[in-house]
């Protein structure tokens, strides 16, 4: 054995793969601080998006319903498709209100 240092076994393929180790558990730990950080807000968010679609999805049926006759109350007869693009225009302007 020639050069027995402390340092005679390393190269240079071994201090990068030893750097970008390090560097991966330091962007894991910043990735996961960010994410957890809003993580109320974002449980927050998705609890109330997701109840109001259950909400509305499962009155899916009484809203058009709704839409028609208000329709028809005023003279107007609206095809099966217009019901849906209306009824899935009040969903998006329901659901972007929230955020």
């Amino acid at each position: 054995m020639s050069g027995g240092g402390l340092l005679s076994g390393v190269n240079s393929l071994l201090v990068q793969a030893i750097f970008a180790a390090v560097l991966g558990m330091f962007q894991f730990g910043f990735n996961t601080g960010v994410i957890n950080s809003p993580q109320v807000r974002i449980e927050f968010y998705f609890r109330t998006v997701c109840v109001f679609s259950l909400l509305i999805f499962s009155f899916q049926d009484v809203i058009k319903d709704f839409i028609t006759e208000s329709y028809r109350d005023r003279g107007n007869d609206l095809s099966s498709g217009t019901v849906s693009f209306l009824f899935s225009l009040a969903v998006s302007a329901a659901l972007v209100s929230l955020l």
